[in-house]
């Protein structure tokens, strides 16, 4: 990024310059404005270079937090080792948002909500116990196959937006195939740092035969399954009885070395989430970015600009003149 320096420099040789004409003005009243001496104390010699070099400093950073792209959402810049991700897994099939048997309790274990709705309120309930800045969200969506809707993204709001969305027309019909869910995940997370990401697969568990499981790559570290949908009492949708299938999810969970939980009335504990719900503490360690360079370039030449008024006023004028004032007083 040259353009702050460039406008850094243009601004100290306009300062200068001026910094000159006033000078030259300086010395034609120089015995009205320092006495018989008609100078200032030796320091003051110095005062038009450091204002263009405090003006410099000033425009330099104002420049560069001008240009940068701003932080939005709570997001910053953390060390990689800190650095964590979520990635929920979502079930967007037919019987997810066309089947009413989740949430609130009727009786027998079912509820009054879609499943896709009580899937939605989970990642929700999860993301608000989790939020926090050293967390990057991501979402998969996966019916016949699966597909990217977030990656890695710090804003949490724009998931919970995209749960909205129905992205089951993005698929073509046909049966729901859990596993490429679990696939994609693990070609989204295989580049980050080890142990750094959680997979949350939220499902019904209606699904085709199991095939084989992909292998977790390292950055996997936590595997949570929830459940949602009656366990107990199906519900036919497109000439097919549907429900939730426990044991095919607890089988999952029990292949990835997670853990299952029934979220069709009860939320995900936090011992489940581990220290996700907060954020590592950052130590000394200091990160200096473009940003903070900046931001501390911008107070120190403000600073600077403001002393040297003053500092001119009570320790400028040369003290034979301070004590020529003293005896005409």
């Amino acid at each position: 990024m040259v353009i702050a320096p460039v406008i850094a420099l243009l601004a100290m040789v306009l300062v200068l310059v001026a910094e000159a004409l006033h000078a030259r003005r300086c010395r034609v009243v120089a015995a009205l404005a320092f006495g018989p001496a008609e100078a200032p104390r030796p320091w003051v010699k110095h005062v038009p270079y450091l204002r263009a070099l405090a003006v410099g400093v000033f425009v330099w950073g104002c420049t560069t937090l001008l240009l940068i792209k701003p932080i939005a959402g709570g997001e910053r810049d953390f060390p990689e080792e800190k650095l964590r991700h979520v990635i929920f897994v979502l079930d967007v099939s037919p019987s997810m948002e066309g089947i009413a048997d989740a949430g609130e309790d009727k009786g027998a274990g079912g509820g009054r909500i879609s499943r896709a709705s009580r899937a939605k309120a989970i990642a929700a309930d999860l993301i608000n116990r989790m939020a926090h800045d050293q967390l990057h969200f991501s979402l998969l969506a996966f019916y016949t196959e699966a597909r990217p809707v977030v990656v890695d993204c710090p804003d949490p709001s724009l998931v919970l937006e995209m749960m909205d969305r129905p992205l089951s027309n993005a698929f073509e019909p046909g049966a729901t195939d859990m596993i490429r869910g679990v696939a994609l995940a693990c070609d989204v997370a295989r580049d980050w740092r080890t142990g750094s990401a959680t997979m949350v697969l939220i499902s019904d568990g209606d699904t085709v035969e199991e095939t084989a499981i992909p292998v977790l790559p390292e950055a996997i570290g936590r595997v949570v399954v929830v459940g949602v949908g009656d366990p107990r009492q199906p519900t036919e949708i497109h000439e097919h009885l549907s429900r939730q299938d426990r044991g095919e999810l607890t089988k999952l969970s029990r292949r990835l070395g997670g853990s299952y939980h029934d979220g069709n009335l009860t939320w995900v504990s936090d011992q489940l989430l581990g220290d996700l719900t907060k954020p590592q503490p950052l130590g000394r360690v200091l990160v200096w970015t473009r940003r903070e360079l900046a931001i501390l370039a911008v107070v120190i030449g403000a600073a600077v600009l403001a002393a040297i008024p003053l500092a001119l006023e009570f320790f400028g004028e040369s003290a034979n003149y301070i004590k020529g004032r003293e005896k005409i007083a």
